[in-house]
């Protein structure tokens, strides 16, 4: 029988760590192809050098006779951004989730996404190298037999792995440094080519873990700390339109926005507080399209992470009065990830709760014009929470863990499975609120100033028709009635009456009474 093992990590502030990890702020890489060079980029700009992460005052795990796990691995392909999930142990199984009333021309199968996974564990295993180093004169003490990775031995003090997890066994005093290298042949289109490699943008993960032992099987695993780190590599200018060249090594992106497929989510309202209602209006999309090939690289706009944000307009709708009558008005939305198709659940808006009432309807109006400056906008509205909300989740770019994992553990242990405790970090429940989870959902996105890049033009699904970037290329109407009010859940019941989308560049449509899409899961 396979080991199946569960884990949610709670967060908690009294957990003691055993080990301590000094990051060096949010940064992000990406392969500069004309200057065959790796570049890392923070919210100022280029740096000069790829920033070193730093394990010390790890006495208390020694002393507990503990190894310490490093985890790399990239970012699962999921049917919402609610939670974020990493695989670094290169397993995925079927949860048997679906999208119900799906808007999508074709549902995106548990194989498509497997792939997907595949082809980003491809790229790290035959790009990236994670170099461990031992400080001490004592040399580096590790299990010869890995079973999560494959690494070489370089001198007495240092270790080279490329994606998964390996241990080391720390001593009295033991300190590591930990940094990133690519390798040459994916320095070049032609390298690149020879790999047969597919992904140009992947969203990776490094974790650090306590670990009772070296098995991969261990009940004894406690997270120190996670650290969100995207990697790209810039568009082939045969294919794909780069953006403006700022300067040697800047990271490029393409400069068209090719359009995803958008709808409008059932919108959700709660009491938060004192007079105040979060109203939640969630996205589906779809960021795929059409690719390009030449010299045995195929490449497209889809293949990178793009905005997805709107101006939300809110609208108390009377047949007494002409027009609907404006109420208040914010910026929605999230990132979708390369060829991702699911719900991007945003951050929520706040609103006096005069503004809500049973047995009344109101308009969602969202406009899509400027993809960079609606972003920038987007960045603006939440700034303000992120103050408060720094001690739960880490600052934007980072995310220190302090939690404590419940394991369910069933059947025989024989052998490394997918372990949810390993393949990723869930932060679900009441561990976080929504906006909370939505917010460090982005972390890795919000701070930076060289993305999203300045696009030129918006253009269709296929790119064969673009259109200027300040034209108003999409939006998405959802008229509601509110039914009723639950007193106990403080929750408003919603009943959407019609949902229209307008755009001169994907289908539009007017749907009376829709049945909204909702993730079901068969358990």
């Amino acid at each position: 029988m396979k080991l199946l093992m569960f884990m949610t990590f709670l967060l908690s502030s009294s957990f003691a760590l055993a080990c301590e990890v000094s990051e060096p702020g949010s940064f992000a890489l990406s392969t500069s192809i004309l200057e065959k060079q790796l570049v890392a980029y923070n919210p100022g700009g280029v740096l000069q050098e790829i920033p070193i992460f730093r394990a010390f005052n790890c006495n208390k795990m020694a002393l507990g006779n503990k190894y310490l796990m490093i985890a790399f691995g990239p970012q699962n392909q999921e049917f919402s951004d609610r939670v974020g999930i990493f695989n670094f142990s290169q397993e995925y199984r079927d949860s048997g989730c679906f999208i119900e009333n799906s808007p999508f021309k074709k549902n995106q199968t548990f194989d498509e996404r497997l792939t997907l996974l595949k082809e980003r564990w491809h790229y790290l295993k035959s790009c990236y190298e994670v170099e461990v180093e031992e400080e001490g004169p004592i040399g580096l003490s590790m299990p010869d037999v890995q079973p999560g990775c494959s690494y070489r031995k370089v001198g007495k003090n240092k270790m080279i792995f490329n994606g998964g997890y390996c241990y080391v066994k720390p001593s009295i005093g033991s300190s590591y440094l930990v940094n990133f290298r690519l390798k040459e042949q994916c320095k070049s289109y032609e390298g690149l080519s020879n790999l047969k490699m597919n992904v140009s943008d992947v969203q990776g993960m490094l974790n650090f873990y306590s670990s009772g032992d070296a098995s991969g099987q261990s009940i004894d695993l406690n997270a120190i700390s996670t650290f969100p780190l995207r990697m790209t590599v810039s568009p082939n200018d045969k294919l794909v339109k780069p953006s403006e060249d700022f300067g040697i090594l800047t990271p490029q992106f393409p400069a068209n926005y090719q359009i995803p497929d958008i709808h409008l989510g059932k919108p959700e309202a709660k009491n938060v507080g004192s007079n105040r209602v979060q109203i939640k209006l969630p996205f589906w999309v779809e960021n795929s399209c059409t690719k390009k090939c030449a010299d045995g690289i195929c490449q497209g706009t889809c293949d990178y992470a793009q905005p997805m944000i709107g101006n939300v307009e809110y609208f108390e709708l009377n047949p007494a009065r002409p027009k609907p009558e404006f109420l208040t008005s914010w910026y929605e939305g999230g990132v979708g990830q390369p060829f991702y198709q699911g719900e991007i659940f945003g951050t929520g808006f706040e609103i006096p709760s005069d503004l809500i009432e049973v047995g009344k309807t109101y308009r969602l109006e969202v406009g899509f014009n400027d993809p960079k400056f609606d972003f920038e906008r987007f960045k603006n509205r939440i700034s303000g929470k992120i103050p408060r909300m720094q001690q739960r989740i880490g600052e934007i770019g980072r995310a220190q863990i302090r939690t404590i994992p419940e394991t369910n553990q069933i059947g025989e242990l024989e052998k490394i499975p997918f372990i949810e405790s390993i393949s990723g970090i869930n932060f679900i429940g009441d561990s976080m609120s929504s906006i909370d989870r939505a917010v460090a959902g982005l972390r890795n996105y919000l701070s930076f100033k060289l993305w999203p890049p300045y696009y030129d033009k918006v253009c269709n699904g296929e790119g064969n028709d673009c259109h200027g970037i300040k034209d108003d290329y999409l939006k998405l109407v959802l008229d509601f009635k509110v039914a009723s009010f639950n007193e106990d859940e403080r929750t408003f019941a919603i009943d959407v009456v019609k949902v229209t989308r307008t755009s001169k560049l994907v289908p539009s449509y007017v749907k009376e009474h829709p049945a909204m899409p909702f993730i079901k899961c068969p358990f």
